[in-house]
Parts: structure tokens; sequence; C-alpha cells
């Protein structure tokens, strides 16, 4: 895209030579406008799968921190439930 850019950032210098290639000035415009378009959005595109990546991280860490909290819960469970096992089966089932 670096390459195209380049192009028609500088095409409008040649107009007058590139006419003589049935390529007229509003179709080099419009091209530049379009890649314009594109480096923008590609330029989106990036921050949104970064910002993506971000939250697959925070959400996991999030969950990995419940594990260990219920981890820690289970644990408190069958130490206060041990003469009650009917009511740690229900818990645990």
């Amino acid at each position: 895209m670096k390459q195209t850019n380049h192009f028609y950032r500088n095409a409008l210098d040649y107009v007058e030579t590139l006419d003589q290639y049935n390529i007229p000035r509003h179709e080099l415009e419009e091209s530049k406008s379009l890649l314009g378009q594109l480096i923008a959005l590609s330029a989106l595109q990036r921050k949104a799968h970064s910002n993506a990546q971000e939250l697959t991280h925070k959400k996991q860490e999030a969950l990995a921190q419940l594990d260990r909290w219920y981890r820690k819960l289970i644990r408190v469970a069958y130490i206060a439930l041990e003469e009650e096992p009917q009511q740690m089966e229900a818990l645990a089932g």
C-alpha cells in the first residue's frame, strides 16, 4: 500500500502525461481518495484486532481469578461440610 500511496500522491504532478494513456485526473483523484479510505480502514482493523487481543487476555485473567476463587471455596466447603456429606454432595452436584 505504501508504493500505491506514493504513486497517487505524485501522480497528480503528471496528469498531462497520464492523460495521454487515458488516465484522466478525476480517476486519479478518486483512486487516491479510495486508497486513503483503505489506509484508514486498515488502521481501524489493526486497532480492533489489538483491542480484541487485549480483551481476550483480560477475559483469560478474569477466568483464572474466578477459577482460583472457586477452588478456595470448594476447599472451605469440604472443611465446613465435612460432617454433612449430603450437603457437600448437593454443593458438588
